[in-house]
């Protein structure tokens, strides 16, 4: 077993209201489209909006399996735009499927997703770089979605890593060159 080293940094929390749209059975499953209505976001390093744009893809599998699809839009306090996107599992139990296509849902539902962010906005250029894990859960009978956004973060051990030999001075470059022979810091050019 490996060891790796992490822990889950709470980055924001959000919840939004949802229009629903049942597509019906088709060869993958039941397919059913959520759409964003808008909700607010709250948390440590994230607050802001959701916009109603986007929504939720949403497959049934046969084995009462939910594939989520998820793509949204996110404005921070500060006016960056946010895109996410992410795919996610809920489970409806074995004759989740059937217990679908008959209208007889849970009132709410746990979903376990992980989300990517992609901005522009030099304040948050660090979200492009994390992977997120989110929790959420769904009540259905009040069209509604909310989770508890993470970012996984892994304690890596830093090696000691010399400088790229275009980046050496002249001494250095020479030195390395010494100790690395077959590298190809001997064929760079020399800066002064």
């Amino acid at each position: 077993m490996f060891n790796h080293k992490y822990e889950l940094e709470h980055v924001f929390s959000f919840g939004a209201a949802l229009e629903t749209e049942a597509i019906g059975p088709v060869a993958e499953g039941i397919r059913v489209n959520f759409y964003c209505q808008g909700g607010e976001l709250t948390g440590p390093k994230l607050q802001g909006r959701c916009r109603s744009v986007g929504g939720d893809w949403l497959t049934v599998r046969t084995d009462g399996v939910a594939i989520l699809d998820v793509r949204t839009t996110i404005e921070s306090h500060d006016g960056a735009l946010i895109a996410i996107t992410y795919s996610g599992v809920a489970d409806l139990g074995n004759d989740g499927y059937q217990r679908f296509l008959e209208g007889n849902l849970p009132a709410r539902l746990t979903l376990h997703v992980v989300p990517r962010c992609q901005t522009a906005h030099p304040g948050y250029l660090w979200l492009n770089r994390v992977q997120c894990l989110g929790i959420g859960e769904v009540d259905l009978g009040r069209s509604h979605v909310s989770y508890d956004v993470y970012a996984v973060r892994q304690f890596v051990r830093v090696l000691s890593v010399p400088a790229a030999p275009n980046q050496l001075g002249r001494a250095d470059r020479e030195k390395h060159a010494a100790a690395h022979p077959s590298s190809l810091c001997r064929r760079l050019p020399k800066f002064r």
